[in-house]
């Protein structure tokens, strides 16, 4: 990060809490920064590690705290605005590690899944616009799949009604689109079902 430039009293004192690990000071301070109109070239990139590295400490305390989304959507507001590339790197890098990890939890709901894979697209789409970082998010999307596939794939398999079995393997393709081990089963499965969709 950048201490140079025109800087108002807020943003060198977020810049201050930013360079000690004080995130949410310096959030703070760059909020009170923004609110008086006082900002410098490199705010919106400082702004912007403050609430990343935010988000991912919280997430190393509870992994499912409101708080990680409230930082992320924060950050991607100011994402046009960011100008260094090592600073759209963390963010999406964070963003998709941080979306990874939460679908990887046991026992989640499927809107904790849908929002975590959201996480790692939006940290792609990010990416891709930007063409910082795409194959380290396209990786850590797969990983995320796998694993998501590992973990539910011989329960949505092992359902004894075909519809809801197939209904649970649609869920997992949902996340999964290119996954071989999830199109053969649903390949499997939509023959067995054929029957009961037809009219």
């Amino acid at each position: 990060f950048a201490l140079t430039g025109c800087k108002g009293t807020n943003e060198k004192r977020g810049d201050e809490h930013l360079k000690e690990g004080r995130f949410r000071n310096a959030i703070n301070s760059y909020l009170e920064a923004k609110k008086k109109g006082s900002m410098s070239d490199e705010f919106y990139d400082n702004f912007t590690l403050a609430l990343v590295r935010a988000a991912e400490i919280e997430a190393k305390k509870d992994l499912n705290s409101d708080l990680i989304n409230g930082y992320f959507e924060k950050a991607s507001v100011n994402m046009p605005e960011v100008k260094k590339d090592e600073v759209v790197e963390e963010y999406v890098t964070k963003l998709a590690t941080v979306g990874k990890q939460q679908a990887a939890q046991d026992g989640i709901d499927y809107n904790t899944v849908i929002n975590a894979f959201a996480k790692i697209d939006s940290a792609l789409a990010t990416a891709q616009a930007r063409h910082i970082a795409e194959g380290t998010v396209k990786a850590i999307r797969t990983e995320a799949e796998n694993a998501y596939v590992a973990r539910n794939l011989s329960d949505a398999k092992a359902e004894s009604d075909p519809v809801v079995c197939e209904y649970q393997l649609m869920k997992l393709a949902e996340m999964a689109p290119e996954n071989a081990d999830v199109k053969a089963a649903l390949n499997k499965s939509r023959i067995g079902t054929r029957g009961y969709f037809l009219i």
